[in-house]
């Protein structure tokens, strides 16, 4: 699971949380370790210390976690590192689906939930779906009332070996609500067909966005043109990109944006000898042009916020944090790069940056193979730096809020006392409450 799903599981848990209800958190080992580097932290009794970047909310306590798919892989299969384009491109050992499971089985066994939320599915990555069939099937004996939701992407992953057509309607039949990310504009039915009680079963829901801190009071000469590769995990080893930040410190006599001050922020993962090469080629840069380059490394940090706020500009590659950064209403040059689902049905960058021009939102894109021209790229710069809409455009960002008060209304609908016979009913047609949320790695 990427940091990306893990803090969306965490603002539902912690929405969950502010209703008043219980969560526990199942996960893998692969996420905990994600959990951890990135800034969250748990107590001896697995409850969450507060202060920490993601937030579970107080009321969350994560399960024993479970065995990871990757780690303990056999040593043939190929494992998550090693694929450029399909990022869950594995099937874990038969013995660790089995230890799984077994973990699974104890947690649903202990809780007895009243609902499930899960991510990855059924929109996302096939490799998962038998765990997930066998935890509804464990939750579903536990509790025969059970609820089962899913979060998942307006534009579905779909790997044609593993999900191609489950995704397609037959997985829905398993969850009793689908609460997607996005605000309907992309809807899933573009990019795969689906049944009219499949559709039914979707609530367009929003963006899950964490709020940035708010923009600071300073002289606009004074802001930063933040630069990153896009990943706001930051983590990749350096090599392949050294040439993206060397074609942007190149284009930066070419814009209007040269007496501000440039930030380079490079994934800690970059090796030495690559980030030593960036650092050299900004000096010189420096020194020849009289100009304002730092290069740092950094995550997706407090004070990396901050800077997202009170940035003149930002210049990235796509990710889905895209969309957080372009909440300020910050200025934005992007490119997809080879970002993307790749023969899979749709092409997430290209698609969702189209449709958040057309929204109106403050970017411009580039193609990868303009960025060895520093003249058109300084223009590209300098296009999306003139948007008239800059720290005025938004896009719904309560995702977490409306999942939670949708899965609170649907619990208390559903234990509403019978007037008659003085019994609770369930009077919702898809869905349930929820008193424990799993989510899953």
């Amino acid at each position: 699971m990427t940091k990306m799903h893990v803090q969306h599981m965490a603002m539902v848990s912690k929405a969950l949380g502010e209703k008043g209800f219980d969560v526990t958190v199942v996960t893998s080992e692969d996420t905990i370790k994600k959990f951890e580097i990135t800034g969250g932290k748990l107590n001896d009794d697995r409850t969450l210390v507060a202060g920490g970047d993601i937030d579970f909310g107080g009321h969350a306590r994560f399960a024993r976690a479970l065995p990871s798919q990757t780690t303990y892989a056999e040593p043939k299969i190929k494992k998550i590192e090693d694929s450029r384009y399909r990022p869950f491109d594995f099937i874990a050992s038969p013995a660790i689906a089995r230890m799984r499971n077994k973990q699974i089985d104890a947690v649903i066994a202990q809780e007895k939930p009243d609902a499930i939320v899960t991510s990855l599915w059924p929109s996302g990555y096939g490799p998962f779906t038998s765990e997930v069939e066998h935890m509804f099937s464990s939750a579903r004996a536990a509790n025969p009332k059970v609820k089962r939701y899913s979060l998942s992407n307006d534009i579905p992953y779909l790997d044609y070996d593993f999900n191609a057509r489950s995704v397609k309607g037959p997985q829905f039949d398993l969850v009793d609500r689908t609460f997607v990310r996005g605000d309907g504009t992309l809807r899933m039915s573009n990019f795969v067909p689906l049944t009219y009680e499949s559709e039914n079963k979707i609530d367009y829901v929003g963006h899950f966005i964490d709020p940035l801190p708010a923009r600071q009071q300073m002289p606009d000469c004074e802001r930063k043109v933040l630069v990153t590769y896009g990943t706001r995990e930051s983590n990749w080893d350096g090599y392949a990109h050294a040439g993206y930040f060397k074609s942007v410190i190149d284009s930066i006599g070419f814009t209007t944006l040269t007496a501000h001050p440039w930030e380079l922020v490079i994934g800690r993962g970059c090796q030495d000898v690559a980030y030593e090469y960036i650092k050299r080629y900004a000096d010189s840069v420096n020194k020849r042009f009289n100009a304002n380059i730092t290069v740092r490394k950094g995550v997706p940090d407090k004070q990396y916020r901050q800077d997202v706020a009170n940035a003149a500009m930002v210049i990235n590659q796509f990710d889905i944090f895209v969309l957080d950064d372009i909440s300020t209403g910050v200025p934005m040059l992007v490119s997809t790069g080879n970002l993307g689902q790749l023969n899979c049905g749709a092409n997430e960058g290209d698609d969702r940056l189209e449709s958040l021009e057309r929204s109106g939102a403050p970017l411009s894109t580039m193609l990868q193979n303009n960025m060895g021209e520093p003249a058109y790229m300084g223009q590209l710069i300098n296009a999306a730096f003139s948007h008239k809409n800059a720290h005025k455009f938004s896009i719904p960002a309560n995702a977490a809020d409306k999942v939670a008060a949708t899965i609170a209304a649907e619990y208390k609908a559903a234990h509403l006392p019978d007037p008659v016979l003085g019994q609770a009913q369930d009077v919702t047609k898809q869905s349930e409450p929820m008193e424990k949320n799993q989510g899953r790695g």
